[in-house]
């Protein structure tokens, strides 16, 4: 699946390589006359404004707008600069860098929409994505995928992708309403780690109930959180573990927690066992 922006000149393709209900990998070529160039973009909801949203809101002002909007990945693989010319037509930069440590390497280019297509171009792009995508964490290689959650009476399961281009494996996340793990409910422990962004000693351990994920954050005390993350694997044979590590930006820690928050807190669990909230 693929979609191609460009009415003239420069051309900015966007093609499906790699998804499943809980995350999208888009190969991002820009053509722009005599160069080329591609890098990768990884798609999900909430932790930054996705893709489709982008040009859902230029095509809601396609009469024009003042300045520049601008859009970027949660990578920072790829950036997008949309200056409207007063005359029916998006004057779009575009700026690929191929991976997380190497921002010394940029391509630039620039390509020309016509904002009547402003509609269309977001609904392709929308469907490039699936709508069951939840939340995606991280910065660089590594990436924490949380899909849609399967709700029972006393307990949320969420399934749980890790994956940073040489390994990956799914684990379930058990939430329990009669057994909170030491480290807090899930999205607890990424509030804690909001409320405490400017630093923490040593690191600070999540385990879920049923033992199948482990995470352990630390703070470097200037601009991340580096996550240690342990799984279970899901439909494995004997109890195989894959163990990795992702980046968290420090002020994606709240939008997270948020995002969490959505995730797995249950209104239906407000004042039932250890879970009942304190007035």
């Amino acid at each position: 699946m693929e979609v191609v922006l460009g009415s003239e000149g420069g051309k900015l393709r966007f093609e499906q390589v790699e998804t499943n209900t809980e995350f999208t990998c888009l190969l991002v070529r820009l053509d722009d006359g005599d160069f080329s160039g591609s890098t990768n973009i990884w798609e999900g909801r909430e932790v930054r404004p996705t893709l489709a949203p982008f040009f859902e809101e230029l095509a809601r002002n396609w009469r024009g707008w003042a300045g520049v909007l601008e859009w970027e990945d949660i990578d920072h693989h790829l950036t997008l600069k949309a200056k409207h010319d007063g005359r029916g037509r998006v004057l779009m930069a575009v700026s690929l860098r191929p991976d997380f440590g190497e921002f010394d390497r940029e391509l630039r280019g620039g390509i020309v929409l016509d904002a009547g297509q402003l509609d269309a171009i977001a609904a392709e792009l929308g469907n490039l994505v699936p709508q069951q995508q939840q939340l995606l964490i991280g910065v660089g290689s590594g990436k924490l995928i949380f899909g849609s959650p399967t709700l029972e009476d006393d307990t949320t399961v969420v399934g749980v992708t890790y994956l940073n281009g040489t390994i990956s494996g799914t684990a379930n996340i058990w939430d329990e309403l009669y057994c909170i793990p030491p480290g807090g409910r899930p999205h607890e422990f990424f509030r804690a780690l909001a409320d405490d962004w400017r630093g923490w000693e040593g690191e600070r351990v999540w385990r879920d109930t049923s033992g199948n994920s482990v995470w352990r954050a630390r703070n470097d005390g200037v601009s991340r959180v580096s996550l240690a993350v342990e799984f279970l694997l899901l439909d494995s044979p004997v109890d195989l573990k894959i163990s990795g590590g992702l980046y968290i930006e420090l002020g994606q820690l709240s939008r997270i927690a948020d995002r969490m928050e959505v995730l797995f807190d249950r209104p239906d669990w407000a004042n039932l066992g250890p879970n009942a909230k304190k007035s």
